[in-house]
């Protein structure tokens, strides 16, 4: 259990990095500032401009929500090896296999988008 608690702990500071470096936190206040703007009662009187804030807020999404759903895991896993039980220690370490090839994937999107 100890190696996989080095493997994510490693991972997870990787992870946190990358996230940084991409300014998710950032990228995350705008989507939810846009979100809040498109549920307003008149959002859609300009239709050519609510149009654009929809795709900013999808754009937003798709470059934001992989990155959030891979600490959230790496987050779950820290908290299953926190219990200490051996029985579950093959499956964290598939998911820890999962999340590790979701950030090679990650990483790799990045190379060919050039924002890493």
């Amino acid at each position: 259990m100890n190696e996989l608690q080095t493997q994510t702990a490693t991972l997870a500071a990787q992870v946190e990095e990358a996230r940084a470096k991409l300014d998710i936190v950032s990228l995350r206040q705008q989507l939810t500032k846009l979100q809040a703007a498109s549920t307003q009662p008149d959002f859609w009187s300009d239709s050519s401009a609510a149009q654009e804030t929809m795709k900013q807020i999808a754009k937003l999404d798709a470059r934001t929500a992989p990155w959030n759903q891979l600490a959230q895991s790496l987050a779950d896993v820290r908290d299953m090896l926190a219990l200490d039980d051996a029985s579950l220690q093959a499956d964290l370490q598939a998911q820890l296999s999962q999340a590790e090839a979701t950030f090679s994937e990650l990483k790799q999107q990045l190379k060919f988008s050039g924002q890493f």
